[in-house]
This record gives C-alpha cells, structure tokens and sequence, in this order.
C-alpha cells in the first residue's frame, strides 16, 4: 500500500501544479492584459525618427505626435493578435476619427505593405522598426502594444495585447474626449 502512495505522490502534485497554473492565468486574464504597470506613462515620448514602409510616403517621428491627442499601435505583419485588433483598430479611425499611427515593430517595410495591402490601412503615418532599438525606448514587450499620447506628446496610455471593443469603450475613448477638451 505505501508503495502505490509514493507512485501516486508525484501525479497528485503535478495535478495541484497544474490546476494553480490554469487558475493563476485565468485570474490574470480577468485582470486584462496590463497587469504590469508601465514606467513610459506620465512621460515624454522618446525621441526617434523612423522611415515608412513606403519611400514615397512620410515616416513617423516624435514631432508628428504632438498638437492633438493620438495613439500610436505597435504592431507586426507575423503578429496573430495583431490582425484580430487590426478591424478594431480601423473602426477606432474611420468611424471615431481618431488619429491612429502605426510602428511595424520587428517587420521589413515588404511585409508590412502587403499587410496593409491585404488588411487596409488604418494608420495617419507608419513608421518601420526594423531593429527594435524604438520599441525598446517605449518599453515595447511585444506586439501589440498601444499607447495613447496626449497634444504634448506625453504618455498618458498604455494597453499591452490585442485592443478590444471593451478597452476601447471603456478606457481610450473617455481618455481621449478627456484631453480633447
């Protein structure tokens, strides 16, 4: 009988590993996706200066967010989640007039224009890191990341993860009638 006990020990511990795992995401989830808080909100977007996908079009950079509050998307052609938020993301610009700009994070400027070309493009401006150097002065983790900046080019804003209907109606859109005023 003792030695079916110490047969058994291991799977029932595995088992309680198991189960406080999937609690332990599950909570986290209820929680949202921004869990952590950001050290970038509250403070002065980093300067950069980035190309577009396309040479006959404007890049983005620390000047072209400032005069009006809009969010900049950090996203990428390979990104899954990405294109579950891209639909909601030209919803946020076509029908609420927000002024979304685009980071292609991690991304070549080909695979983002056949993104855009395929997907449409929701985006005022995009600019390309190759490199991630300026998703790392944002505090980027990983795509996709959104962050609100106010008309002085401050942070006031940061989702991590895919934007839903939800984050959009309850969090951007009361935040940005807020600094419209």
């Amino acid at each position: 009988m003792s030695k079916r006990v110490f047969f058994l020990v291991p799977f029932l511990v595995l088992f309680g590993l198991g189960v406080a795992f999937y609690f332990g995401l599950f909570a986290a989830a209820e929680r949202g996706q921004r869990v952590i808080p950001d050290a970038m909100v509250g403070k002065p977007v980093p300067n950069f200066d980035l190309a577009s996908y396309r040479s006959d079009q404007p890049g983005l950079n620390t000047a072209d967010l400032k005069g009006q509050p809009q969010l900049v998307n950090f996203f990428a052609s390979w990104c899954v989640p990405c294109l579950a938020e891209h639909p909601l993301i030209s919803k946020l610009a076509e029908e609420e007039g927000v002024i979304v700009n685009g980071i292609g994070y991690s991304d070549t400027p080909e695979n983002i224009e056949n993104w855009l070309k395929r997907h449409g493009n929701p985006y005022a401006r995009v600019g390309v890191d190759e490199t991630r150097r300026i998703g790392v002065d944002w505090g980027v983790s990983g795509v996709p990341e959104t962050y609100l900046v106010d008309a002085e080019g401050k942070i006031v804003f940061k989702y991590g993860g895919p934007l839903t209907r939800q984050v959009i109606k309850e969090e951007i859109l009361p935040l940005m009638k807020g600094l419209s005023r």
